[in-house]
This record gives structure tokens, C-alpha cells and sequence, in this order.
């Protein structure tokens, strides 16, 4: 049973070998480019989300330790920011 399995096994991994290798050469390289740029913009913006949410926090933090009053600047939170 194990040697039935093991060798099923090795098929597959062929197979998604040989189907990896066949995509690679079909799919045209300015579209993996284009998918790449993509990928990265999501990233960024991803990247872009958590800060803001890491400002509003520090901004919010401001508030609650200073009776309720907002910052006029961000380089008011900087206490908050620094993650001391």
C-alpha cells in the first residue's frame, strides 16, 4: 500500500512539475510583469492602510491622555508613534 501511495505521489509531482514548466512558457512575460506591478501596488496600499491605521491609534491615544483634545500636528504623537 505505502509503495502504491509513494508512487501516486510521484505522479503528481510530476505532472504539477510539467504543468508549471508548460504555464511558464505559454503565459507571455509582459503579462507576468503586468501581474508583478499589480501584486506590488496591493502590497503598497496594503502597506499605506496599516500606517494610517497606526496614526489614527497614536492620534486617538493623544486624545485620550490629553482630555479629549486632538492634536494640531502629528509631531504632537510622536510619543505614540515611536512604540516606547
Amino acid at each position: 500500500m505505502r509503495k502504491c501511495c509513494a508512487m501516486i505521489l510521484i505522479v503528481l509531482l510530476a505532472v504539477a512539475g510539467a504543468n508549471q514548466v508548460l504555464a511558464q512558457e505559454s503565459i507571455p512575460p509582459e503579462v507576468i510583469e503586468a501581474f508583478k506591478e499589480f501584486a506590488r501596488g496591493k502590497a503598497r496600499q496594503a502597506q499605506t492602510r496599516a500606517n494610517m491605521r497606526t496614526i489614527q491609534i497614536a492620534v486617538e491615544s493623544y486624545a485620550t491622555d490629553s482630555g479629549g483634545l486632538y492634536p494640531k500636528s502629528i509631531l504632537e504623537c510622536r510619543k505614540y508613534l515611536s512604540g516606547d
